[in-house]
């Protein structure tokens, strides 16, 4: 299934919006795409994968959709992925794949052979790799095959609906999991990112929730901070969503990083008032757009 939703959003980003949203799973699977362009009143484009990817992919996906004219950029991203230090090289190197062998999309399009030419004359894009995930159905497993059946009809959801829903039921189980921390390793990737994406565009950026009963009695400070850290890191302009939720109760979680399908559109309106009312102040002369010092935030984050 990850390769089916990498393809997907590989090929849907050659598409033109005023909101662009990015990030792993949980921007798929938490935000409508369809219900917040309803509730902006503005054309809007879900890029959002998974977290085994990392900031440089996110930015190099966005980069064709908003590219020709100033947008609006939204990160989505769940605090696990905050504390990985890298993404999935094979997966990141079936990105990079994906990018390159499609010519609408490429960022440096491959020399001809047999193969490319093989794929113009069918009028489909072939890929060395899990050609099975692009040319032909094939019923996906577990709870994901129960509720959507074949990768055909996820890929008509994800295109019809602008997000994905997961199907599962959250359950605490096992220990609770670490403390949030930032990890300083992403200070790297993140440097880099900001690097590929486009100037004039407003880069919002914001934590999904997790469920209340993992939640530290300080998570808030800490969630706080990491927002404050990954913004800087980002972009000095950059605006952090800092209105959005850091937990919900557990009832609203499909697993601790999805919401379930009921808790989605709830969620897409919390971030629809998010956003306007940080473009509302960002407007605003007399407030500055950027982040200021926080006692909180790290020392050595500086931007």
């Amino acid at each position: 299934m990850e390769h089916t939703l990498l393809w997907l959003q590989v090929k849907a980003s050659r598409k033109v919006a005023e909101v662009v949203l990015v990030g792993d799973s949980s921007c798929l699977m938490n935000v409508s795409g369809r219900r917040l362009g309803s509730q902006l009143q503005k054309s809007v484009l879900n890029l959002g994968t998974m977290s085994l990817l990392d900031l440089p992919a996110f930015a190099a996906l966005a980069s064709h959709s908003i590219s020709q004219v100033p947008r609006t950029l939204v990160l989505l991203v769940h605090p696990d992925f905050l504390m990985r230090p890298a993404g999935d090289i094979e997966l990141l190197t079936d990105f990079k794949e994906l990018l390159d062998r499609d010519p609408q999309t490429a960022l440096v399009r491959p020399s001809r052979d047999s193969f490319w030419d093989l794929s113009s004359l069918l009028g489909v894009p072939l890929y060395r790799t899990h050609l099975e995930t692009y040319l032909r159905p094939f019923p996906l497993t577990g709870d994901f095959g129960r509720h959507y059946g074949f990768n055909q009809q996820l890929i008509h959801f994800v295109r019809s609906e602008g997000g994905a829903v997961d199907p599962r039921k959250y359950r605490l189980s096992g220990p609770r999991p670490p403390l949030l921390e930032i990890s300083s390793r992403l200070e790297k990737t993140a440097r880099l990112a900001r690097s590929q994406l486009p100037e004039g565009s407003a880069l919002f950026i914001g934590i999904t929730p997790i469920p209340e009963s993992e939640a530290s009695p300080d998570y808030q400070t800490r969630y706080l901070r990491c927002l404050a850290t990954l913004t800087l890191w980002l972009s000095p302009s950059g605006i952090p969503l800092q209105t959005l939720p850091a937990t919900l109760p557990d009832a609203a979680f499909a697993t601790r990083s999805h919401l379930s399908e009921s808790e989605r559109y709830p969620y897409t309106e919390l971030l629809a008032q998010a956003l306007t009312e940080a473009e509302a102040s960002v407007s605003r002369p007399s407030q500055s757009t950027k982040i200021k010092e926080d006692p909180l935030v790290p020392r050595g984050t500086n931007p």
